[in-house]
Formats: C-alpha cells, sequence, structure tokens
C-alpha cells in the first residue's frame, strides 16, 4: 500500500510544480515571454530513460534490501550525475 501513496505524492508534487506558478501568474504576476522552440526528441528520451530507471531503482531496493541509501547510490546518483553533466555540456556549448 505504501508504493502507491508514494506515487501519489510524486503524482501530487509535480501538479503542484506545474499548475501552481500557473496559476499565480494570472492573479497579477510577471507574464513571461513564452519560447516556441520545442523540446528536442533527446531530451524528452532523457527524462523518459531518468524516470525509468528512478521507478525501477526504486523498486528493486525496496523488493531486495529495503535500504534506501543503496537507492541513493544505485539510483538517484546516476541521474543527478548525468543530468549535471548534461548541464555543463550545455552551457560550454552556448559559450
Amino acid at each position: 500500500m505504501s508504493g502507491i501513496q508514494e506515487i501519489l505524492v510524486v503524482i501530487f508534487i509535480l501538479l503542484v510544480i506545474l499548475y501552481l506558478p500557473k496559476r499565480t501568474m494570472r492573479n497579477g504576476g510577471q507574464v513571461l515571454a513564452k519560447s516556441n522552440t520545442p523540446v528536442p526528441f533527446r531530451v524528452r528520451l532523457a527524462i523518459v530513460i531518468s524516470l525509468v530507471w528512478l521507478a525501477t531503482a526504486a523498486g528493486v531496493v525496496h523488493m531486495l534490501a529495503r535500504d534506501w541509501t543503496l537507492f541513493g547510490y544505485f539510483g538517484a546518483a546516476p541521474v543527478l550525475l548525468a543530468w549535471g553533466i548534461a548541464w555543463v555540456a550545455a552551457g560550454r556549448r552556448r559559450r
């Protein structure tokens, strides 16, 4: 039962992150210019792979060890490292 609860919490957090800024902007906040550039296929693929990796790592850690420090090492750390390297590389290319 806790697995479903955790998934619902993640969905709630994502909805708050995506919905709340739009709602507060309507009430007198500054309107930002919209970007017409779509998200590239490679970025979308990387996001999906990251989510699948995190879900798989959470499932494996929960089934086998129930030691969440392992999830930090083998689940979250590789994703954070990969996105950090991509962020630095993108900044370097723009210069």
